[in-house]
This record gives C-alpha cells, structure tokens and sequence, in this order.
C-alpha cells in the first residue's frame, strides 16, 4: 500500500494505508459471527444479586459483554432509567458547538472555517448523541469512514458503488464488539472473527472513541450503568412482588362452604361456582351451600402494597441523582432543592462537565485526524479546537465593557478571538457585516458667531504652530512650548496608568491598583505647567486691558 506522507499510526510508525482503507467500513455487521446485530438481550429472565454480582467480576477481569448487555436492556427496559439519561445527553446536544482558531492570523482563521464546515456537515449531530452513549457503558465508539474522492477529504454519507451499501459517515459501533486489552485495560481493541480473544488494534483516523471522565480508574468503572443496575435489579424485583400482590391480594379470597351431608357431586357444583366466581362472577349453588368472599388483610392501602411502592420509589430517585445529580427536575413541583433556578445549577454543573469531556474527545479523534489527513503533521497547540458551551450573557456584558475600556487605551485585540468568545462565525467575503452608523453632520446654528477668522500669513509661528489653538496675544511659539511641556508632563501620568492596566487582570483589579497608586503619581511637571500657562494667560489678559483702555 502507498505511505501517506506525514502521516503516523498509533505507533508512531508512517502511515502505510490505500485510500480505500480510510473509505472501507471495518466493523460490519453479519448475520453470524461475533458481530451480530440480533443478539438479544440476556436478562429476560430476571436479575438477582449473585448473577450481578458475576457480570461485574466478569467485567473487572476484562469480559465485559454481559455488563455492557446488561447496560443496554437497562436502558431499552427501564423507563426512569432512560428517561434521565436521555435528559443528561440533551442537556449536552442542545448546547451549541463553536470553534476557536488558534491565532489571528489569516492560516489559522482559515483552518478553523475548515472545521467549521466539518461540523456544519450532515451527520455531526448525531455523532454527537451516539458518543454519549459512553455516559451509561462508560466509552461509546463512533466509526468514520472519509470521503476521499474530493478535497478536503471529510466523513460522508455515501453508497459504496462496488457493493450497493450504504457508507456512513458516522456509524455508532455496538459496545459488545470491542474490548480492551488485557496488560492495561486503557487500550480499546475490536473483535474479530480472526482474533475474539484480544482483538486487533483500532487503525488510525478511523474511530472516535468517547471516554466520559465520570471517575478516576478504568473506563469501564466509570459508566453509570455500574451503579444504575443495583437500583434496576431491586426495581425488578419489587415490581414482580407487586404484580404476584396484586394478583394475590387484589380481589377478596371465595371461600366455599358445603356440610357434612354433602355428596360428590355437590362438592364438585361447588367448586366449579367458586370457580366461576373468578371470572364470570355469577354462580348457581344449592340452599345448603356458602360462598363467601373474604378482604385481605392489609390489602386496603397501608399494608404490603406500600412496601413494594416505596421500594419502587427509592429505585427511582436513586437513578435520579446517579443521574442527574438532584430529584427535584423530575418532579412536578420543586422538590428538595428549593426552587428551579437552584435545580437548574446542579444540571448545569453536570452538563458543562460532560460538554468538556466531548469537546475534548472530538478534537482528539477528529479534528485532528481530519487535520492530518488534509494538512500533514500538525502540533495540537496551533491547531483550530471545537468548544462545545453554552454563552453567558453576563460574561458578554462584561467581555464589551472590557473592551469599550481597553481598546481606547491601546490595547490591541484580534477580532476573530472576540467573535470566537461570543460564538459568533466570522463573515464570509462579500457579506454584508453590521458597523458603526456614520453620525450626521450638525445643521449649522444661525445664531451662533461667525468663525474666527485666520491669524495673518505674516504671523510669526512656531515650531508646532499648527497644533496649537489661535491666541492673537500670545506669541504662537510660548504656546507650542507650554502645549509640549504640559503634554509630556500627562503622559508621564499616562504611561503609568497604562502599565498598571496591562498587568492587571481584570477592570476591578486595575482600578483597585490605579486608587493605591494615586497617592504616589508624580503630578509636579503636569503641575509647574499648568501653573506657567496659567501665568501666561494672566499677563495675556491684562494686555487685553491695557489695549483697550488705549483704544477707548
């Protein structure tokens, strides 16, 4: 097979693979063998605490497909249990997913539309919720099969013309057709019909393999299933001994009564009306026979039925807070947390962490096998990363505050970060983009004084005479020097106001070293400025005077 330039396997080895072996899919379902798409579930028959306790060790010595079978009926059977883990996967699905280039620079702004487009792409969405089905087994595997017959080559949907299949993009993989390796239990490896013992290594740029850190150890010990099936196994057994209660108990026991005369026959009409009392509740029987129809004790509500109710309840709220981390969302009412905006903060709480752990996944497994492919060898740190987060409006508000602060002092900040923050695209060319309106020109004011007019040509000026405002009794040279003293003299000011802005590391910080330092700012050459000009204008004012009296 041709060597794909810059590209390495797992190993660290160069890539050595056709195109068709990043087209082909690899594991594929049969109607026989180990990878089989109806195998069943294997719990019909009931769970106890010995065979539990089994598939857990099973588990633990590295044999995970009974555990991670249990895991999947739990969820196809038990309706609290997949309706809580339904919730926690579109607590994370529903939240949007936004890229961050790496710099400013034209490059990276560049890669990351690529990756923008990627997720953009049908298919992504869906991957997203099949990888968190890693939160109930404790890793979920997503199969990637590129496109490589155009540029850039990227997961899609297509029909393999050789064979008349469906190819998709993103294939969710069944739990049970992998396991991981014996020496570490860390490294995941798929089974074979060749090798169902340890399996072959998973081939590079082909999987993505989501490993929720729910708790330190192993994969397998983190999956919520784990803990899930104790509750789920106790459910089951008291909504059996419900049911056969209810059965049991649910209608009054008919006794029937006969003497000691009676004959055969007699006990035997007898038997038949009490009988029939069970299911066309009618019956014919002599004078000389009773049937009587007897309550259970207990049966009214306060007895063995409200064992089996609360037992099924602890279940339920026991998978709530496995979960969910609280009960009271589940409710119809706010329930031990007080209210809904504190029930919202722990979902939250839960729902960042899980976010995290699949940005994190994503831009392992496929932003950066679609950069290799595409672009070679990349180092992750100049590499473009997916943020899955929901944005804050109050870290906005304070985000353009900022900025309406610190750029006018001159701190320079990349446009593409700013939009990254606020989850916003960068505008494709050509499209209109929002700006700041031109403000109109004043109507001119008839009542306003004409404009002075120009000081004459013939005026001495200055060395900086034209940045300094017409005084026609001061010379044009004393004012440029005293506009240059008192400028250099608050800029000084301004240097160390500007320092302390920059080490600062946030507005509240920065005005709390500006109120220290104010005591020891350095004022006296701002002030021996201020206190020439100011002498210049008093003579200048008393020329004033003098010129007009002359004049009068």
């Amino acid at each position: 097979m041709p060597e794909q330039a810059g590209l390495v396997d797992v190993r660290g080895e160069p890539l050595r693979r056709s195109r068709a072996d990043l087209e082909r899919p690899i594991a594929v379902a049969t109607l026989t063998g180990i990878h089989q798409v109806f195998s069943g579930a294997v719990f019909t028959g009931g769970l106890d605490p010995e065979r539990l306790g089994s598939l857990l060790q099973q588990a633990d010595a590295g044999e995970a497909e009974a555990y991670l079978s249990l895991a999947i009926e739990m969820e196809r059977r038990e309706p609290v249990y997949r309706s809580v883990l339904s919730t926690r996967k579109r607590a994370v699905t529903r939240l949007p997913v936004t890229v961050e280039s790496a710099t400013d620079a034209a490059a990276d702004v560049a890669l990351a539309d690529e990756i923008r487009s990627l997720i953009r792409a049908p298919g992504f969405s869906r991957a997203r919720g099949d990888l968190l089905d890693g939160l109930g087994k404790g890793f979920a595997a997503v199969e990637v099969a590129w496109d490589t017959r155009r540029a850039p080559w990227v997961p899609r949907d297509r029909v393999d013309f050789k064979t008349g299949a469906k190819v998709r993009g993103y294939q969710w993989i069944d739990p049970r057709w992998f396991r991981y390796d014996r020496l570490s239990g860390r490294e995941l490896r798929l089974l074979t019909d060749t090798d169902q013992l340890d399996g072959m290594a998973l081939p590079p740029y082909r999987y993505i393999i989501h490993e929720p850190y729910l708790m330190s150890g192993l994969p397998l010990w983190g999956g919520l299933a784990r803990v899930a099936a104790v509750a789920y196994m106790a459910k089951s057994f008291s909504l059996g001994d419900w049911l056969r209660f209810a059965a049991t108990y649910g209608m009054p026991l008919r006794l029937g009564k006969y003497g000691v005369a009676a004959k055969e026959e007699d006990i035997a009409v007898l038997a038949r009306a009490v009988a029939n009392l069970g299911t066309d509740w009618g019956a014919v029987v002599p004078d000389s026979m009773i049937i009587e129809l007897l309550q259970a004790a207990g049966s009214s509500g306060t007895g063995g039925a409200e064992v089996f109710r609360a037992l099924a309840n602890w279940a339920d709220e026991a998978l709530c807070i496995l979960v969910l981390g609280q009960t009271a969302s589940t409710k119809g009412t706010p329930g031990s947390l007080g209210n809904d905006q504190a029930r919202a903060d722990v979902r939250e709480d839960i729902r960042d962490a899980d976010a995290a752990d699949l940005a994190e996944t994503l831009n392992r497994d496929l932003v950066g096998a679609y950069l290799a492919l595409n672009h070679g060898a990349m180092d992750p740190d100049a590499a473009p990363r997916i943020v899955i987060a929901e944005p804050d409006a109050e870290d906005i508000t304070a985000l353009t505050d900022s900025l309406k602060a610190l750029v006018p002092l001159g701190m320079r900040v990349g446009a593409s970060v700013v939009r990254d923050r606020l989850g916003w695209p960068d505008p494709e060319d050509g499209e209109e983009v929002l700006g700041a309106a031109a403000e109109p020109e004043p109507e001119p004011d008839p009542d306003a004084p004409p404009p002075r007019p120009p000081p004459a040509l013939n005026r001495a000026a200055g060395p900086a005479a034209a940045d300094v405002p017409d005084v026609p009794d001061v010379d044009p040279a004393v004012l440029a020097r005293l506009s240059a003293q008192g400028q250099a003299a608050l800029g000084g000011m301004l240097d160390q106001v500007r320092a302390m802005l920059a080490a600062a590391g946030s507005m509240e910080e920065a005005a709390a070293m500006i109120e220290a330092a104010y005591p020891r700012l350095d004022a006296g050459p701002l002030a021996a400025a201020l206190a020439e000009a100011r002498a210049v204008a008093h003579l200048a004012g008393r020329a004033d005077v003098v010129d007009e009296a002359a004049a009068t």
